[in-house]
């Protein structure tokens, strides 16, 4: 295993990476001198025989806090290994009295509202032994070390070296060290301490007696081992000075120390920023696809594990296990990277075989053998969790580089936007109660609120209103957090003067918004904080549109867009993507967010416009009838539409004269045949009947041309135009009396048919028939053949109809 530590030493912090097969596994960061460590003189302030707790002005902003149990001296029992009797304590009140002067050191920083725990039992660690003040007679070896032999040599040169009054620690690092180098050590411990109680004797409390290694120091003195690979700092002078601490404790390790010269940051040169950032989440991934969630409290924090998009290749158990036993290297990374300490509470996903959970245990208790920290562990319960504590220093990497939201106050949610809604209304209904002069009221709040109080097209404003009995104003702001609004009251001069609104008939330049069908089903834009309902739009999100006002109310409104404005926006390049109102701008969220948004797809609905993309093409005339309103007044747009009415003309002439020679070809019928068929109402203008010589057309080409024949011209599509369209759609059924002039045919011609003579004895028949085109009269004038010029009529769920011949 190949082992860094990386050091980036600035004015304002400093911060040491530990890095084990290239992976971030520790991150220390001082940003100002860490009590942890130092040694006061401090006066008692407090003694509390409840708590059986004193607390203890050292000289820092709140004072300390100091337990019984760290003020009796360890005792020799049990083979030196210092333990304490907690069951035989003394009183608080029998070792300490107020305004006494005590020597403590300080074992864990203030955290949150709790001042720094203090002991009297001092120590000053070294390279290889830690040297105990004052606190008993006995002789401790580290438990890593675990060759017996190792063991039984370390404790005898430390015990011989021992003066009496004091206690003495082999740590790790002095495994196979020789005599010499563990006597200098404990040498060097012993005079500092003789020169720690001169310095106590002579100050007045509260005061600094001796203040601990930086940072960069003090983890070059811990965790600078044999096993560390290199050593790299970006720091001219911490470099000097690492160099210099290296000669004295471990002059072999000189030659590990490098450093950096590059002009890229060093924890970027080394991806550890993005580690840092990832540090700050509360979900993990792991390997296969699974994660775990850490939710961490004051005093307790707990750690799950969930299978995730991990769903195995083989049977359920062993999926269950192989996420277990990833998550074990991951939980004891996680520990040390965020420096988690107290109560921790593991659950991993429950496993029914009793030997993957002794697997699953054996693992996790080889991956937290790699910590330095105290640690205990308890065994795996049958539901699958792991309880554990961790010995707390300081704060954890989250408290210390992160705060609590100030909206949310450190929960991770929000009030949801209806929530804000109703609660808006309810201090409206009480504003009213309290000040009855206010005559109109001023709503500001983020958008989202604002489109739950309208309601659709704004029912739900209506409904308010009516209940507050005085005229609100809805403005969004999107510069407003969602739980965040603003009421105001106002006189009715002072909201006609001051409120933002439109005016009917105004031409407004608008941004269209996310669709919201709780809002209006028709596309929306939003202007002056004011939401504007334009059903004839088809644009994309985000573009700017110019529509005309048409309705105007206090809170919303409706519009119609611009025909040159939609042409515009067809045949733009790019729309804009829909994607969700970010809280805060994108620029400001760190790296980890941004890769988390752009992972996770956008929610909400569609764009507005069918396509993907703008379409690049321009509208037809059909359209620019439809759009055009009286704010399109200019000349350019009075000429077209002079142009489209010749035009529209010219087709209700033709077809004037179609409707025409049919009629009269109708009449010609009767007069041949003698009898009509019944139900006149059923056919169509146009529509005659057989004779007696019947030529029956196949059911197939019947078929044929009634999927060709457009209905609501009566030609084949061949025939159809860009005319014919507009005709079908914008001519009335009947000419007008001024195309009737100029298309006036023989008096005779125009007369309407005969009511036709209805005989109820005679059934009535489904099919359609048609005369043959022997006994069928030319008709006068026509360029069309009667198979064309004649619409086919179909008379659904009829009883069959006879024909009647002339005898």
């Amino acid at each position: 295993m190949t082992k860094e530590i990386i050091v980036n030493a600035g004015e304002l912090e400093s911060r040491v990476a530990i890095l084990e097969n290239g992976r971030l596994m520790e991150l220390h960061v001082e940003r100002e001198p860490k009590i942890v460590g130092n040694i006061y003189k401090g006066r008692v302030t407090k003694v509390l025989k409840g708590m059986d707790a004193a607390f203890v002005d050292i000289g820092i902003e709140r004072n300390a806090f100091l337990s019984v149990s760290d003020v009796v001296p360890q005792t020799d029992e049990e083979g030196g290994n210092g333990r304490i009797d907690r069951r035989n304590l003394p009183p608080i009140t029998q070792l300490l009295k107020p305004n006494q002067e005590v020597l403590v050191q300080v074992v864990r920083a203030p955290m949150g509202t709790k001042g720094a725990r203090i002991t009297t039992r001092l120590s000053v660690p070294g390279r290889y032994v830690v040297l105990m003040l004052n606190s008993g007679n006995y002789v401790g070896v580290s438990r890593k070390i675990e060759d017996h032999h190792e063991r039984q040599r370390l404790r005898a040169i430390a015990a011989d070296m021992r003066p009496a009054g004091f206690s003495v620690i082999v740590r790790t690092e002095a495994e196979g060290r020789s005599d010499e180098e563990i006597r200098q050590d404990l040498t060097f411990l012993l005079d500092m301490g003789k020169r720690l109680e001169a310095k106590a004797a002579q100050s007045a409390a509260p005061a600094l007696i001796h203040g601990d290694l930086t940072l960069i120091f003090r983890l070059i003195r811990d965790a600078f081992t044999r096993d560390v690979n290199r050593l790299m700092v970006d720091s001219d002078g911490a470099y000097e000075n690492i160099l210099e601490l290296v000669g004295l404790i471990a002059p072999r390790l000189k030659n590990r120390v490098f450093l950096y010269e590059e002009p890229t940051p060093i924890f970027h040169a080394y991806n550890i920023e993005d580690e840092v950032e990832r540090s700050l989440r509360r979900k993990v991934w792991l390997p296969s696809g699974g994660s775990i969630i850490i939710d961490q409290a004051e005093a307790l924090t707990a750690i799950d594990v969930n299978t995730g998009r991990f769903v195995g290749s083989q049977e359920l158990a062993e999926t269950v296990l192989t996420t277990n036993l990833q998550a074990v290297e991951e939980v004891a990374r996680q520990l040390r990277l965020r420096d988690l300490g107290g109560i921790i509470v593991v659950d991993f996903i429950d496993m029914d075989n009793p030997k993957h959970r002794q697997q699953v245990m054996k693992a996790f208790e080889e991956a937290l053998g790699r910590d330095r920290a105290k640690i205990k562990v308890h065994t795996i319960s049958p539901l699958g969790l792991v309880e554990m504590t961790r010995k707390r220093t300081g704060e954890s990497m989250t408290s210390l580089l992160t705060e609590p939201c100030p909206y949310c106050s450190g929960i991770g949610r929000i009030q949801n936007a209806l929530t804000m809604a109703l609660r808006i209304v309810r201090e409206l209904l009480t504003a009213v109660v309290q000040h009855p002069q206010s005559e109109a009221f001023l709503v500001t709040a983020h958008p989202r609120v604002i489109a739950n109080m309208l309601g659709y097209e704004g029912q739900g404003h209506e409904i308010i209103e009516e209940e507050v009995g005085h005229p609100i104003y809805l403005r969004a702001n999107e510069t407003y957090h969602p739980n965040t609004y603003r009421v105001e009251r106002l006189t009715l001069e002072q909201a006609i003067a001051a409120v933002p609104h439109f005016d009917e008939g105004e031409t407004v330049e608008a941004q269209v918004v996310n669709p919201d069908p709780e809002l209006s089903l028709s596309p929306i834009v939003r202007a002056k904080g004011i939401y504007v309902v334009v059903p004839d739009l088809d644009a994309p999100v985000g573009a700017h549109v110019k529509v005309c006002i048409k309705d105007v109310h206090t809170s919303i409104a409706f519009a119609e867009p611009l025909a040159a404005e939609l042409r515009a926006v067809r045949s733009d390049g790019a729309v804009i993507p829909f994607e969700p109102p970010a809280l805060v701008p994108e620029f400001i969220l760190p790296t980890y967010l941004r890769e988390e948004s752009a992972a996770v797809p956008p929610r909400g609905m569609q764009l507005l416009s069918p396509t993907a993309e703008a379409v690049p093409i321009l509208m037809s005339d059909d359209d620019l009838f439809a759009v055009e309103t009286s704010c399109t007044t200019s000349d350019e747009q009075r000429r077209r539409k002079n142009r489209r009415k010749k035009r529209q003309l010219a087709v209700v002439r033709e077809t004037g004269e179609e409707q025409q020679e049919e009629a009269a070809m109708e009449d010609t019928t009767e007069a041949v045949t003698g009898k009509v068929v019944a139900e006149a109402d059923l056919v169509e203008p146009g529509e005659g009947e057989a004779t007696e010589e019947v030529v029956k057309p196949s059911r197939r080409s019947r078929r044929s041309r009634r999927r060709r024949r457009r209905p609501e011209t009566g030609v084949m599509p061949s025939e159809v135009t860009q005319e014919t369209e507009i005709s079908a759609e914008h001519t009335p059924a009947e000419p007008t009396p001024e195309v009737q002039r100029e298309t006036a045919r023989p008096e005779e011609a125009l007369t309407e048919p005969k009511a036709p003579v209805v005989e109820e004895e005679k059934p009535r028949s489904t099919r359609r028939r048609r005369r043959s085109p022997r006994t069928q009269p030319a008709p006068a004038a026509t360029e069309e053949t009667p198979e064309a010029a004649t619409p086919e009529v179909t008379t659904p769920e009829t009883p069959p109809m006879a024909i009647i011949t002339p005898e």
